[in-house]
């Protein structure tokens, strides 16, 4: 996959790409091809990337253009639309933690329960994580957040937290079907854990990436691979995601 400026001749490819990539989103106005199209004749795309696949067909779009803050210019970018190709769409790491996420907590909340605590906290919460120090680091970023926009303290465990949840003792029968994936030429542990440190190492390329740091192929064949095992598993666990 390669990143580039749009070219003039990309125009018509981007509308129909957009219009595709927001035609099944919930929170889509319908309005999202016609916005790009709209700032483009205006000159005010300050910035306008495609993504294209080997065979150079344009799968991803992302625009860029500025914004005024209280009515005063500055250097201020709006990010916007970004489309994926829908076949594309939700092949993320992002979407991947996410989706780890969403089980890790739901199988603790099936292990532990949902009632509270005389601590006021919820069972799932303070006995389904005993490391006192990931829930702290949780609670912390959870208070960095704006007020409007703080989601609960779970929503801030980061990938390197669940290895230590998931073997915590009191967890670990009911996520070793789940999450003991052994990588290949693996054998002899209990636990088979060590995907979870490279795929967070992975993530960390996405979050920070330069021309230096990029997904190597090897990177995406892992992925891929996790993706394949997890996804199997949760099903196979009752987990619709």
């Amino acid at each position: 996959m390669q990143i580039r400026d749009e070219r003039p001749e990309d125009a018509a490819t981007i509308s129909e790409l957009t219009a595709a990539a927001f035609a099944n989103a919930p929170h889509s106005s319908g309005t999202e091809a016609r916005i790009v199209e709209a700032l483009r004749r205006a000159g005010a795309l300050t910035l306008s990337l495609v993504a294209t696949s080997d065979d150079g067909s344009i799968v991803g779009h992302i625009a860029f253009s500025a914004v005024q803050i209280d009515g005063t210019a500055g250097r201020w970018y709006g990010l916007g639309p970004v489309s994926v190709s829908p076949e594309l769409q939700r092949e993320g790491i992002g979407d991947l933690q996410g989706s780890i996420s969403e089980v890790v907590i739901e199988t603790l909340k099936k292990i532990h329960g949902i009632h509270e605590l005389p601590s006021g906290e919820k069972a799932y919460w303070d006995t389904g994580i005993e490391n006192v120090e990931i829930k702290q680091n949780a609670y912390k970023k959870q208070q960095q957040a704006p007020v409007a926009k703080r989601a609960p303290k779970e929503a801030y465990l980061d990938l390197i937290d669940f290895e230590k949840i998931i073997k915590q003792p009191s967890n670990w029968t009911a996520f070793e079907p789940i999450f003991n994936v052994p990588m290949p030429g693996e054998k002899g542990k209990k636990y088979y854990l060590t995907w979870l440190e490279r795929l967070n190492e992975i993530r960390r390329v996405s979050a920070h990436k330069s021309p230096y740091r990029q997904y190597s192929e090897e990177d995406l064949d892992f992925v891929s691979f996790i993706k394949a095992q997890l996804f199997d598993r949760f099903t196979a666990a009752g987990f619709e995601l």
